[in-house]
């Protein structure tokens, strides 16, 4: 027996996703980043689960210099569907798939020299630039070169390679404390103009989460990266910034309130009877367009436990 393909929802919570909203933020991020510093949007896991492919016009038509996302099929999707929109992966690309980011004309983060000379020379033969973002490793110990005088080295190499462009130099904040934020920035801006007095020059320096975007305003630079603010989660605890939050849960059993229209603030929903639990996964509408996912997906959103914006059970930050 065949089963026909139904076009409606098959179960009774869903998620509606503000677009308004998110053009909102990003325009609220970039008036508070200011003229000489660009938003790289983050959209990694799905948007935070809000649906990237969806959510992308909105962020670039409002003032956004750039998308980020986490892996290369993140970014292929999007250069799929948005070709003219920068793309910058911020996680490091197998060997073997290189020649997909020359194929879509997608940013690159580097952090070996090794793979460096291999995108050079994939370049070379295709004859076409490759754009790269540098990962320089401060502290926060994800990826990135070492904070020693052979990676500086071994960077310089890199601005040399005729078929590179090292647009971009990053590192990332692991936000512990005050006193590690200073060394880490110290030690970043200490690299930086190491490289450009020798010759390396990135048009964005970046080093600032969402957090830190909005709570240290001296760490901004060229660039920030805003993730989670730009879907109106608030992480930061010592600046402000005017974001509204842009996922609603819905249920027709249920009075319908977004998480801000709840008693403090929060949403909290018993474990089985969260999104992913027994009560199934709300879909996740896009003004009237479904998407696949379900709604807790996205590094904005713990599975289950609380809402949308509520981080009170989680250890540390979540950054991006």
């Amino acid at each position: 027996m065949e089963i026909p393909v139904l076009n409606e929802i098959m179960r009774d919570t869903v998620v509606e996703v503000d677009l308004d909203r998110i053009a909102f933020n990003v325009r609220q991020i970039k008036a508070m980043a200011g003229p000489g510093t660009q938003v790289a949007a983050v959209v990694k896991a799905d948007g935070y689960g809000h649906g990237a492919l969806g959510i992308a016009p909105a962020i670039m038509e409002n003032g956004a210099s750039l998308l980020a996302v986490a892996t290369l099929s993140e970014a292929v999707e999007l250069k799929q569907a948005y070709p003219g929109y920068p793309v910058l992966i911020m996680g490091l690309t197998p060997d073997r798939l290189l020649p997909y980011v020359l194929e879509y004309g997608i940013i690159q983060t580097i952090d070996t020299l090794a793979q460096a000379r291999l995108l050079n020379r994939l370049a070379s033969e295709k004859k076409q630039q490759a754009v790269i973002h540098i990962k320089y490793d401060t502290g926060f110990h994800r990826i990135g070169f070492p904070d020693c005088p052979e990676s500086l080295d071994e960077i310089r190499q890199i601005c040399s390679m005729p078929w590179l462009k090292p647009e971009g130099i990053y590192s990332h904040l692991a936000l512990k404390d005050d006193q590690s934020n200073q060394v880490q920035f110290r030690c970043f801006m200490d690299a930086v103009n190491e490289l450009e007095s020798e010759g390396c020059h990135f048009r964005y320096k970046h080093i600032a989460d969402s957090i830190a975007a909005v709570d240290f305003p001296e760490y901004r630079l060229d660039m920030i990266r805003a993730g989670a603010i730009v879907y109106g989660l608030k992480g930061f605890h010592k600046g402000q910034l005017d974001i509204r939050q842009a996922l609603t849960f819905k249920n027709p059993y249920q009075p319908h309130h977004s998480c801000s229209e709840r008693p403090g603030g929060k949403l909290r929903l018993p474990v089985d009877r969260a999104a992913g639990h027994q009560g199934g996964c709300p879909a996740l509408w896009l003004r009237g367009r479904l998407s696949p996912e379900p709604a807790w997906q996205g590094h904005g959103h713990p599975q289950g436990k609380t809402g949308p914006g509520d981080r009170s059970h989680m250890h540390g930050p979540v950054h991006d």
